[in-house]
């Protein structure tokens, strides 16, 4: 498998590369884990049914249809795919009511095949019917996620998240049009990393996971790390990551294309959101004879406070921090704490870690310090004091771009 982790292959290519998506997963699920004294996984997978905070993915498909022999975009509709976490059952489903101004819209069904608490989660996705679920309106639309018990006969809630359609500007015809589109800027909010599992031949290792608003992913190269614990620096060995391993595993491609008449020219104008995943030679737990050589650091030797900065071309792009324990695994952050109603919800062995940016924040194409400050994963407001005090407090200011996007109006053509 590519992926053992948690995302399930997924790749929607729209036409004329207006907007794509490419979600990577794949189930993972084995026993104990070495070093603890109960096993998450299947403590979760015996659990009622909850929805996972991420992965959480919505789309506004632009549709196209032939109106007086031309062929247009006459609307849009939905693709939005997410996680259960705990037993699922065969029959069982999500439903996704959207509302806009307090007036509801459509209700979408999500059907379940069911894992039958062989598994801790399991992954569900609906895509839109190209005529009965066309849409117009843009703006923010509320979701309202419930979970259907099909054995039960009922329905409870799971949780509420706010997407925001968009009209983006398409040239086409020698003409400037409109066609649909997503915000997706308070992703860059969210960053967390893994346990991952210990296989036979594999050491337990830590992968860390960043959104990033890039031009497009090549651009991520010459990629170094300095770690700093409790304001010491780490430095870590000539091999921690010599494969520069990292990979895009969710993909939101965005971009509009205009003429503008002054320049007497297209114009294109790019807004792409990936979810990156960075592999260096990091393990957690206790040590073992079994796992890991000399080229691999170990977090029991560094408990304490964790700021792991990842540089591009030797500038620093992101500051993750978080703490490690001295068992060698890591602490769970505040914003997760089961115990406050509305906690982030990741499921077991995933850790939210606060983000922080350079200042300016001239790396991401564009950036959107308000909408990270008004929440995370499509309008989850934060929960704790530690982001509230710490990471939105070290916000820098916003990054609009070179160009507005979206287009506040259709540029003139003559």
């Amino acid at each position: 498998m590519k992926e053992e982790s948690e995302h399930r292959s997924l790749l929607l290519t729209f036409s004329r590369g207006l907007l794509s998506i490419s979600v990577l997963s794949v189930i993972a699920f084995i026993g104990l884990a070495a070093g603890q004294d109960a096993d998450p996984y299947k403590a979760a997978a015996a659990q009622a049914p909850t929805m996972a905070d991420a992965p959480l993915e919505f789309k506004a498909m632009s549709q196209r249809n032939m109106v007086s022999g031309v062929n247009q975009y006459v609307g849009w509709t939905p693709i939005i795919s997410g996680r259960i976490l705990g037993r699922t059952n065969s029959g069982d489903a999500v439903t996704i009511e959207l509302a806009q101004a307090g007036k509801s819209v459509r209700t979408f069904r999500a059907p379940l095949r069911g894992n039958r608490g062989e598994t801790w989660f399991e992954d569900w996705d609906f895509r839109g019917d190209d005529t009965k679920d066309l849409m117009t309106a843009v703006g923010q639309f509320t979701a309202t996620f419930k979970y259907v018990n099909d054995l039960a006969a009922t329905t409870t809630p799971l949780a509420v998240r706010k997407f925001n359609v968009l009209r983006l500007v398409d040239y086409e015809n020698s003409k400037n049009v409109w066609k649909y589109g997503t915000d997706y800027g308070d992703l860059l909010g969210f960053s967390y990393l893994v346990e991952r599992q210990q296989l036979s031949s594999q050491s337990p290792s830590v992968w860390i996971y960043t959104w990033m608003n890039l031009p497009h992913d090549s651009i991520l190269k010459d990629i170094t790390y300095r770690i700093e614990v409790d304001g010491k620096i780490v430095p870590p060995s000539d091999e921690f990551d010599a494969g520069q391993n990292h990979e895009s595993i969710t993909t939101f491609d965005q971009e509009e294309a205009f003429f503008v008449k002054a320049a007497n020219d297209r114009v294109i104008n790019k807004n792409n959101v990936y979810l990156v995943v960075f592999r260096p030679r990091l393990i957690w737990g206790p040590k073992s004879e079994t796992a890991g050589n000399a080229n691999w650091m170990w977090l029991v030797d560094h408990p304490g406070k964790w700021s792991l900065k990842i540089r591009i071309a030797g500038e620093v792009v992101r500051d993750l921090r978080f703490t490690v324990l001295p068992n060698g695994h890591i602490q769970r952050h505040p914003e997760q704490d089961p115990a406050t109603t509305g906690s982030l919800n990741l499921g077991p062995g995933r850790y939210f870690v606060e983000t922080y940016f350079p200042n300016p924040n001239a790396f991401d194409g564009r950036f959107d310090a308000d909408a990270i400050r008004e929440g995370t994963l499509f309008g989850r407001p934060w929960t704790s004091r530690e982001v509230k005090e710490g990471m939105l407090m070290a916000l820098p200011p916003k990054n609009a771009g070179k160009i507005p996007f979206p287009q506040p109006a259709l540029p003139p053509v003559k």
